[in-house]
């Protein structure tokens, strides 16, 4: 029996007609697969990531508050563009029902399962645990899904970088 699928890089999108978050990943080599997550388990997984990154700061609320802010700035404006990944026409294809949550210090280890045995992990340290949930929290606000679970701080990155976003002439 060999162990989960681990995914290299990921491309995050929002797809309207199925009303869900569609994750392509490079496996290896060309390898790729599909996994696709529910608003339902995307609202059952925050709260664990937001939780770890919590975590990351110190325990004052109000120093905690502004550094998670400041935070967020910083990992959403290195967040640099790339190609995204293409999913091949016959690589796995599969919705997400349950994810298998583990964190150290500094790394975050997502292990995403379907109900038939298919898995895989994705590794995340902070940074690109950030660049990701700010991805995430902008499919969100794009499908029209609550933001109800989404800390304050996430509000001052996401201004900054919809202002990075803006022309002036």
């Amino acid at each position: 029996m060999t162990g989960p699928a681990l995914l290299q890089r990921i491309t995050t999108e929002y797809v309207e007609v199925e009303d869900r978050i569609r994750l392509v990943a490079e496996v290896h080599g060309d390898a790729t697969m599909v996994l696709w997550l529910s608003q339902r388990l995307l609202g059952r997984l925050l709260p664990s990531l937001i939780q770890w990154l919590d975590g990351q700061r110190g325990s004052d609320a109000t120093w905690a508050h502004l550094l998670h802010e400041f935070a967020q700035q910083t990992a959403q404006s290195e967040l640099t563009p790339q190609a995204p990944v293409r999913a091949v026409v016959d690589g796995p294809n599969w919705l997400v029902q349950s994810v298998d949550v583990g964190c150290s210090a500094n790394l975050m280890t997502l292990t995403f399962r379907d109900g038939s045995g298919q898995a895989a992990t994705l590794n995340l340290e902070v940074t690109p645990m950030r660049q990701w949930l700010s991805i995430l929290r902008d499919l969100c606000q794009k499908a029209a899904w609550t933001l109800d679970m989404w800390p304050e701080w996430f509000e001052g990155g996401t201004k900054v970088v919809n202002a990075k976003r803006l022309t002036f002439h």
